[in-house]
């Protein structure tokens, strides 16, 4: 593999790893502790839940 075919994102990364035999590896960065949601995104999470909550109840029928 050419490490060069690969470009770093916002995820992580591609290195290559130590050793004689050091082989390409993707390295994902730290996920984020807290998470900056809109007030729309709060909404739909919000219309999803109670969505699931519906079918739960279907489904135990």
């Amino acid at each position: 593999m050419n490490l060069d075919n690969y470009t770093t994102s916002q995820f992580g990364e591609a290195r290559k790893t130590w050793g004689k035999y050091g082989y390409v590896a993707y390295f994902p960065r730290a996920i984020p502790r807290q998470l900056e949601l809109s007030s729309k995104v709060i909404r739909l999470l919000s219309d999803a839940d109670a969505a699931l909550g519906q079918l739960v109840g279907v489904g135990q029928l």
